[in-house]
């Protein structure tokens, strides 16, 4: 018996233009999830409930690069797997016992590009956790300035909680750490080598001229 259901995308599938569009937009309709509603609900009511403590965060939240940064252009051609950032977003609050992140959008005009946005990120505070901000790039696209903006989120939450995310990626930079740390060894060891060569040729230099031992005596 044939299955005649349509072949559901999965992000292990290689990508193609259309299938990263397609997971782009899946991602853009996860708000229809019941769950994710009722989180949206408990955000709406704590951020109406804190106006001044949202402001604040808000003001408080500064990004490390310039604070009208552009997302730079993304070639899709050569992406084969993608991961949605807000829901990996949602997924790191709820293993780190983390309310769920409250997204608010602030629009500017740009004259060469028209309008763009970006999105500043609050995870209200819970039981024994204070609140969090994060702010991320400008984009033409609102879907892709929230993703920045959960990526970055993400930076942060990490960081406070000293953890990562065992990904293929991470195996990359684990990889590359690897290799960096023995390239700094090999750069320590020639340096050494360096020092030890210099410092016989230095002594057979004055061993063999009589000025330059009178010398150094007089300097020392």
């Amino acid at each position: 018996m044939s299955n005649t259901n349509p072949v559901q995308a999965t992000f292990e599938e290689a990508a193609s233009m259309e299938h990263i569009r397609t997971l782009i937009a899946e991602a853009r309709g996860d708000g229809l999830d019941p769950v994710f509603v009722a989180e949206r609900v408990r955000q709406q009511r704590w951020v109406s409930e804190n106006p001044d403590e949202v402001a604040r965060l808000i003001s408080n939240t500064r990004r490390n690069g310039p604070a009208d940064e552009m997302i730079p252009d993304r070639d899709w051609s050569k992406v084969v797997g993608w991961r949605s950032r807000q829901t990996s977003l949602r997924l790191v609050c709820k293993e780190l016992s983390r309310p769920a992140p409250y997204y608010q959008t602030q629009t500017r005009h740009f004259t060469v590009v028209g309008n763009v946005h970006r999105f500043f990120i609050l995870v209200p505070p819970g039981v024994r956790t204070g609140a969090l901000s994060a702010v991320g790039r400008f984009s033409t696209d609102p879907h892709l300035a929230r993703e920045d903006a959960a990526a970055e989120m993400i930076r942060v939450l990490l960081e406070i909680s000293g953890k990562h995310l065992d990904d293929y990626n991470y195996d990359l930079l684990d990889e590359a750490l690897s290799v960096n740390y023995e390239l700094q060894w090999e750069i320590g060891a020639v340096k050494s080598s360096y020092k030890e060569l210099r410092s016989s040729y230095r002594y057979v230099l004055c061993c063999n001229n009589s000025e330059l031992v009178d010398s150094d005596s007089d300097s020392s």
